[in-house]
């Protein structure tokens, strides 16, 4: 199979044909239900694959390239088709590299080889995984509701707004001179008799400038807790996409 697809042409096929990459790449089971219609993947990881910490989170796609030489992967190269900003792509590639270097073995004669890996990056909070998921179960919920709602019952609540009805920073975010475009943050957080506790923000969509991003980080989380910032109630586990958009503003 040609994998030298156009990067519009990747929503269609990775749920196919990369997916068999991406479990050999990351050493899990393939569901049974892609493994018939993916193509063999000429090599296998005998190492789980440890993600980096990066303060990005979503799919990701690399495009590697590489050969099998005496069984082990070797000419390595690595390039994103869709990544994160170009910091953060390099520490990916580094650790994709590392991982195909070391952990790769393949039980084939000597090829090229061609591949698209797909990989999901999310939080690391394991102290929040069980309210977390208790708040996935409540928001699942919602959205079913919001599909079937009753006119004369009214909205239901999204259990984000419940817990958190405002969750925008304040003071002095976002700080001047940001230039014009759309940042997604995500956050995931606790709350405590109204109280913001722990809370993990990455972005999901942000700039190609490293730096940039860093900063709307620091911001955006120190300004959920100013006075101004975020109002919660109750307690509980929430996440939340929180959108921000500049613009230039003529005189």
């Amino acid at each position: 199979m040609d994998f030298r697809l156009r990067l519009a042409d990747l929503e269609e096929a990775m749920r196919n044909a990369l997916l068999a990459a991406l479990c050999v790449f990351t050493a899990l089971s393939c569901p049974n239900a892609y493994a018939e219609e993916a193509p063999a993947s000429p090599c296998s990881a005998s190492k789980r694959f440890v993600f980096p910490a990066i303060y990005w989170t979503g799919e990701f796609v690399f495009k590697t390239n590489y050969q099998v030489r005496s069984g082990h992967a070797a000419a390595i190269e690595v390039a994103a088709e869709r990544g994160a900003d170009r910091t953060t792509d390099d520490v990916l590639i580094g650790a994709l590299k590392q991982q195909i270097a070391e952990n790769y073995s393949c039980a084939v004669p000597d090829q090229d080889v061609e591949e698209f890996l797909q990989i999901d990056i999310g939080h690391d909070v394991p102290e929040l995984a069980d309210g977390l998921a208790k708040f996935r179960v409540q928001q699942a919920r919602y959205q079913t509701e919001k599909q079937t709602v009753d006119p004369n019952v009214g909205e239901p609540v999204d259990p984000a707004r419940r817990l958190c009805p405002k969750l925008i920073p304040g003071g002095d975010f976002p700080p001047s001179g940001i230039r014009p475009g759309t940042y997604i943050f995500h956050v995931i957080g606790e709350v405590r008799d109204g109280v913001l506790g722990r809370v993990d923000v990455k972005i999901r969509k942000g700039s190609k400038d490293s730096r940039l991003n860093r900063q709307l980080l620091r911001g955006f989380e120190a300004g959920l807790r100013e006075e101004d910032g975020a109002h919660c109630e109750g307690s509980g586990v929430f996440e939340k996409d929180v959108t921000m958009v500049t613009r230039i503003v003529s005189s």
